[in-house]
């Protein structure tokens, strides 16, 4: 799979400004905040330079109130322009952008996760995939927040700063470029390897809290095969990486910090030292000492959070970079341009000269050809792997054809919308998984809009509400995560229910009834005809005796078709058919 994003808008910075676009005054009051925060900086500690040289040359003056009045006021109006400055921002950038915008970045993220094939979820953990989702809503508004409030405001308090300090003396300003040009070239030159080891430390978290997660979701096994121990390791043995990536990450960072520590007490004893010499000759007032110290302090203070505001945006940014080099990859099926929704009035499926493979290697299908006629229905039998979950799974088109065509009701599948093809087709998959909801909201995902008549009459043609109606909580009955509250045989008539509700032209039952014991099976038979009438239907069992009343039964092995037609037919000839039906009723004389 392709894990190159998928194109320039989805590289990290080019991704942010996208985001941007609707946001534009909010933006532009980021930027005025950060501008008067920058101003502010130096203004008010010019103001009290002036009142301390003007304290100074009054001290013995009645008129000393009078010439304080002026920097005294400006310097209270500038405390409160900055305070209502503050407010503002807090109002229109964390209470009404920052939710829309998260809003905004987990919908895009999360509508591209939708849109990936099946391919993707079988490459990549969902732990994974949701703590990188998080990280990338969290980090970008972080990474927003950074670049306008600290490194663009920081970047013009410093300029600022320098000119201010160029009208007490040159020196002052130059020694202050210099060591900020310094400053903010280690930063650029330091900034690209600590986002390659943010990015590092990001994916073996992601990696940790995936098999984590991947673990808990399978407790029962862990508990049934008592591999507590065995599952500790394996995740110490991935924390151990993360542990590693860490220090890396950490160990950069100390030695950032340490050089720029020191250089930054390096200034403040070149300030201090020309202070005094230029106090001595007469060229500095006292005022001017408040303004030197106080700019470097100020300047020391700013340029140290700007530093840890580096580390800071190094690690939201290698976030950001993982999360987007997996969420916004090239998919591998994608719709043509030109695709229409496909049209479905008979149901004939036609395989012509289909080649796939899974890998590059090994071919499951090789020139495969056959037809399935229109509201025919068709079993799939074969030993396990040989191809009959493949089969059904290329007609879903939730893998592509390396060669060759399929095609539905003379439509190739490779010309139609994705979407489309999944509309017409109700799929009773043999390993369902619910959502942790009520078991109406599951049933309805077979049809959103359907009325509650409409749902009681598929759960009573799947023969689950007698049970339904038993449970303290009806059809609002929470069935736990994956439905695990529920037994297999529930969940699977729970998504029978679904496929009457939906009502499709095609059905696919996929061992639609291998949880069911056979009691329950013979009861649910009537029902699945009852499914299948006016319908396309291919059923896939490895119980044969379900299969009995198939128009055909197509007879899979390694990819091939061996035999082909009805119960009465194959069970008269020799062949694969015939071995796995006398295995079967073998076993049942045996019991």
């Amino acid at each position: 799979m392709n894990t190159t994003a998928s194109n320039n808008s989805t590289k990290p910075i080019n991704f942010i400004i996208g985001l941007l676009s609707n946001f534009r005054i909010n933006i532009l009051l980021m930027f005025i905040t950060a501008l008067v925060w920058a101003f502010d900086i130096s203004f008010r500690k010019y103001l009290i330079k002036n009142m301390l040289d003007t304290a100074v040359k009054y001290q013995n003056s009645d008129n000393l109130i009078e010439a304080l009045l002026v920097p005294a006021v400006l310097y209270v109006f500038m405390a409160l322009l900055l305070t209502t400055i503050f407010r503002i921002y807090g109002y229109f950038i964390d209470i009404k952008m920052c939710p829309l915008l998260r809003q905004k970045i987990f919908d895009k993220c999360y509508t591209k996760l939708l849109n990936h094939d099946h391919a993707y979820y079988q490459k990549n953990f969902t732990g994974d995939l949701a703590y990188k989702l998080n990280n990338l809503t969290e980090s970008i508004i972080e990474i927003i927040k950074l670049i306008i409030g600290r490194f663009f405001a920081c970047i013009v308090a410093l300029i600022i700063s320098i000119y201010t300090l160029a009208l007490v003396n040159i020196k002052f300003a130059v020694a202050t470029s210099i060591w900020a040009i310094i400053f903010i070239a280690a930063a650029v030159y330091f900034f690209p390897k600590l986002a390659g080891l943010a990015d590092n430390e990001s994916a073996s978290s992601a990696k940790v809290n995936a098999i984590a997660a991947d673990s808990l979701l399978n407790i029962i096994s862990i508990k049934l095969f008592n591999n507590k121990l065995y599952e500790r390791l394996k995740l110490f043995r991935h924390c151990q990486k993360k542990l590693r990536a860490e220090k890396n990450l950490n160990t950069a960072y100390f030695w950032v910090w340490f050089t720029y520590g020191y250089s930054f007490n390096l200034l403040e004893i070149f300030s201090i030292y020309f202070l005094i010499q230029g106090f001595q000759s007469g060229g500095v007032t006292i005022g001017d000492f408040a303004l030197v110290i106080g700019l470097n302090i100020a300047i020391v203070d700013f340029l140290n959070q700007l530093t840890n505001d580096l580390t800071k945006f190094s690690d939201h940014y290698g976030k950001v970079q993982n999360a987007i080099a997996t969420i916004f990859v090239n998919p591998e099926i994608k719709d043509k341009k030109d695709a229409k929704n496909l049209i479905v009035q008979n149901g004939k499926i036609s395989f012509e000269n289909v080649t796939f493979s899974y890998n590059s290697k090994d071919l499951l299908f090789n020139d495969l050809s056959v037809s399935i006629n229109p509201k025919e229905k068709v079993g799939l039998v074969g030993y396990t792997g040989a191809g009959k979950s493949s089969f059904v799974n290329l007609i879903l088109k939730l893998f592509e054809v390396k060669s060759g065509r399929i095609s539905i009701d003379d439509q190739f599948i490779s010309d139609v919308r994705q979407d489309s093809i999944r509309d017409k087709i109700s799929v009773v998959p043999q390993d369902l998984i619910l959502f942790h909801d009520t078991i109406l909201e599951n049933i309805l995902y077979g049809k959103p809009d359907a009325n509650p008549q409409e749902i009681v009459e598929a759960s009573k043609l799947a023969g689950i509400d007698p049970f339904i109606n038993r449970l303290p909580d009806g059809y609002n009955t929470i069935v736990g995560e994956k439905g695990f509250k529920l037994s297999g045989g529930e969940r699977q008539r729970i998504s029978i229910a679904r496929a009457f509700l939906k009502n499709a032209p095609i059905l696919i039952l996929d061992e639609a009834t291998n949880q069911l014991d056979s009691i329950t099976e013979k009861a649910m038979q009537a029902s699945l005809f009852k499914l299948m009438e006016q319908k396309t239907a291919i059923v896939i069992a490895h119980r044969l005796s379900t299969l009995l009343h198939m128009d055909r039964i197509l007879v899979f092995d390694k990819g091939k078709i061996l035999q082909d037609g009805p119960h009465h037919e194959l069970i008269k000839m020799p062949g694969l058919y015939r071995k796995l039906w006398n295995a079967q009723t073998d076993d049942i004389l045996k019991y």
